[in-house]
């Protein structure tokens, strides 16, 4: 499993980086996404307790569910644009580097929530963070404004995963 992941994980940045040869990063972002939602549709028909369609829309009338998806899509529809437009300037490698960052803010804004980590955390981040700079880091780190978009989608990436985590 960890395989695959890696593989599709680290496949997808080279592909989002060449797809910026042929098209704009926001006609790549809107025909993703579009493949995303038409490939979500039969699994949310699978697996909907309801099996009736009133009980759907039903569902679909929550206020708070809307609330928990605009909060939790926003920071996803920036961190996706801001790494795809860095794409447009940077390699894969580095841009796999810098997305990872999430993994390092995601603490950082748990503790502003006042969620102390555990004890293996930091060490834990911070192996993490080297074993991707080796892994996806070839060249010298210059900071370009590629890197500062990559960054600020990695900042969104962990605001994303804890709307997650809260709702």
């Amino acid at each position: 499993a960890l395989l695959t992941a890696t593989v599709l994980w680290g496949s997808a940045f080279a592909s989002q980086n060449m797809a910026m040869d042929y098209m704009n990063p926001f006609a790549f972002q809107a025909i993703r996404c579009l493949i995303a939602v038409i490939g979500m549709l039969p699994v949310i028909a699978i697996f909907d307790r309801s099996n009736h369609l009133s009980g759907f829309w039903k569902k679909w009338a929550d206020p708070a569910l809307w609330k928990a998806g605009i909060l939790c899509g926003i920071p996803l529809f920036l961190a996706c644009n801001l790494q795809q437009i860095a794409l447009v300037d940077t390699d894969a490698g580095k841009a796999g580097f810098l997305t990872a960052m999430y993994i390092l803010f995601v603490p950082i804004i748990g503790i502003f929530r006042k969620q102390k980590p555990a004890w293996n955390i930091p060490i834990s981040v911070l192996i993490a963070v080297a074993g991707l700079y080796f892994l996806s880091c070839t060249d010298n780190l210059r900071i370009s404004l590629s890197d500062t978009l990559l960054l600020g989608c990695a900042v969104m990436f962990a605001v994303q995963i804890t709307f997650i985590d809260i709702y």
